[in-house]
Formats: C-alpha cells, sequence, structure tokens
C-alpha cells in the first residue's frame, strides 16, 4: 500500500531513478493469471481508497501496476507517449508486455507516440 501512496512522489524523479526504483533483478519466472488478476484488483482498490489525495490516473495506476507485477515475476515495460488529442497535446502512460499494450481498451500507440520506457528498449 505504502508504495501506491508513493506514485506521485515517485513521479517526480529523474526517469533514470525511477527506473531503478522499477527496476527488478529477479529472474522473471511463470505467473498464475489469478496473480496477475488479484494485483489488478488490488491496485485499482487501493488507488480508489487513496482518494481525493491519490488520483487514479494512468501514471499512478501504471506505475504500481509495473512495480507489483515485475515483482511478482511478469515481464512488463512502463511506456510513456505524447499526442494529439481533441486537438490538445496529451501524455499517457501504459504497459507493455510482449510487445503489446497491456490492460489497455484501446491501443493507444494509434494516438501517443512512445518517448519513452522502462526498462528502455534498445
Amino acid at each position: 500500500m505504502s508504495f501506491v501512496a508513493a506514485t506521485p512522489l515517485l513521479l517526480q524523479l529523474k526517469l533514470s531513478r525511477l527506473e531503478m526504483v522499477l527496476q527488478d533483478r529477479r529472474a522473471t519466472k511463470r505467473i498464475e493469471s489469478a496473480t496477475v488478476r488479484k494485483i489488478i484488483l488490488y491496485t485499482d482498490i487501493l488507488l480508489k481508497l487513496g482518494r481525493p489525495l491519490l488520483r487514479s490516473t494512468c501514471m499512478n495506476r501504471g506505475l504500481a501496476l509495473c512495480y507489483f507485477l515485475r515483482r511478482a515475476g511478469l515481464e512488463v515495460s512502463l511506456c510513456f507517449g505524447i499526442g494529439n488529442v481533441r486537438g490538445e497535446l496529451a501524455g499517457h502512460c501504459w504497459l507493455l508486455r510482449n510487445g503489446k499494450p497491456f490492460l489497455e481498451k484501446n491501443d493507444p500507440r494509434a494516438v501517443f507516440t512512445q518517448i519513452y520506457a522502462i526498462p528502455r528498449q534498445s
């Protein structure tokens, strides 16, 4: 819970420092889909309980999910993008798994150009 509460502060870090926080040196392992669903559910619940002090934004949710899913053994990346939404410059944050957006209703890459990912992709 404390990690979820700290996400707004963590987002103030330089991206290279944030990457160090999210880095998990443990080997990727097979994770059961029930565990993934629990992590997503608990993260969403914590974000709702944290209102109004903690907003459920794509950045807070993405950061928390990336942290917990990677520690459980699921290989995901946290991507940051920028795009034009209804004539306005906007940003979005999403998870990527196996080269595809993960937990997104629509592919954000259709609207947002990825400008950074954690871990950095070569």
